[in-house]
C-alpha cells in the first residue's frame, strides 16, 4: 500500500504493482517448480506467516491464490494476501467450534477440521503449498468434500510417486514435518527457516532488507518524494472532475490500510472501493 485518498462517492487505493500474477496462475502455467524455484517461494512465504504471527496475526487461509509474485523470473518476491478470514490471537490461544472453521478445504490444516486450532494451522497449509509447487498435485484430494475431509484427516502423504523419486530425502524431510498431523510435533516456522534444505535458498530474508531499506536515508526520502507525487497528481486528476475542479479530496482515514496486494496492470495500482 502506497497511499489511499477518498473522494464523495469512492476510496481509492495506491497498491504496488505485482507483475508475476498468483502464485496457482504461474504453477498451472509451469506444473510444477523445481526445488531451487519452490525453496526460494516457500522460504518468503514462510517468513511472511512468520512475521504475522509475531505480530499477533493467524492468516488462516494461507494458499496459492492469496501468493502474488512481484515479477516473472525464476526469483521473484512473494506478498501474502488477502486477510479476509485472518484473526488476532494470543500465544497459546485456541479456537474452538464450528463458526472458527474458516479457509479453504484443500489447505486446511486437521485441526481446523476438527474445529480445535491454533496459529500452527497456517503452518500446515505452508506445507501443502510447498507440496504442490514440487509435484504440481495437492497431498490430500477428493471428489467431495467429505472425501477431502477424511484424505487430511487420514490420508496417506505420498512421497514416492513421480517426481517424488527425483526430489532429495532433505526436501521430502521438510514436507513431513510442515504436514504432521500432530500440531506439536509439526516443525515451527523457526525451525523450517533453519533448515539445511531452505538455507540454500539464502540471502537476507525481506524483513531484513526492509529494514536495511528503512535505515537507508536516501531511500526512504525517495520514497517520500515518490509517493507525495504519486498521491498529488492523482488527486489533481480526481479533483478536477468534480465541478470543474471545486471539490477537494480529503486524506483518507488509517482504517483503509491493507496489506493486500494486486495484479491489475499498473505500475501504481489504484483500486476503487464504491461507498
Amino acid at each position: 500500500m502506497f497511499d489511499c485518498c477518498e473522494d464523495y462517492t469512492s476510496v481509492y487505493l495506491f497498491m504496488e504493482y505485482c507483475e508475476g500474477g498468483d502464485l496457482l496462475t504461474r504453477l498451472k502455467d509451469k506444473g510444477c517448480f523445481n526445488e531451487r524455484v519452490s525453496a526460494r517461494i516457500i522460504r518468503q512465504l514462510a517468513e511472511a506467516v512468520q512475521e504475522c504471527h509475531k505480530k499477533g496475526i493467524m492468516h488462516r487461509d494461507v494458499k496459492p491464490e492469496n501468493v502474488l509474485l512481484t515479477d516473472n523470473s525464476e526469483s521473484p518476491g512473494v506478498k501474502l494476501t488477502d486477510f479476509g478470514l485472518s484473526t488476532f490471537f494470543s500465544p497459546g490461544q485456541k479456537f474452538l467450534g464450528e463458526r472458527h472453521m474458516v479457509g479453504t478445504t484443500l489447505y486446511a490444516a486437521p485441526e481446523v477440521l476438527k474445529q480445535l486450532y491454533s496459529e500452527e494451522a497456517d503452518v500446515w497449509s505452508c506445507g501443502v503449498t510447498l507440496y504442490v509447487m514440487l509435484c504440481g498435485r495437492l497431498p490430500f484430494n477428493g471428489d467431495t468434500e467429505d472425501e477431502i475431509f477424511q484424505a487430511v484427516l487420514v490420508g496417506h502423504l505420498d512421497l514416492q510417486s513421480a517426481p517424488w523419486h527425483t526430489i532429495p530425502e532433505t526436501a521430502k524431510e521438510v514436507v513431513e514435518g510442515l504436514l504432521n498431523r500432530a500440531p506439536k510435533h509439526r516443525i515451527t516456522l523457526g525451525e523450517f527457516l533453519t533448515h539445511q534444505w531452505i538455507i540454500p535458498a539464502g540471502g537476507l530474508s525481506i524483513f531484513q532488507k526492509l529494514k536495511e531499506m528503512s535505515d537507508d536515508k536516501s531511500f526512504s526520502q525517495r520514497y517520500r518524494r515518490f509517493s507525495s507525487s504519486v498521491s498529488n497528481s492523482f488527486r489533481r486528476t480526481v479533483a478536477h472532475s468534480f465541478d470543474g475542479g471545486s471539490r477537494p479530496l480529503v486524506q483518507a482515514p488509517t482504517k483503509f490500510s491493507s496489506p493486500a496486494g494486486s495484479t491489475q496492470r499498473s505500475h501504481t495500482v489504484v483500486a476503487r472501493v464504491s461507498g
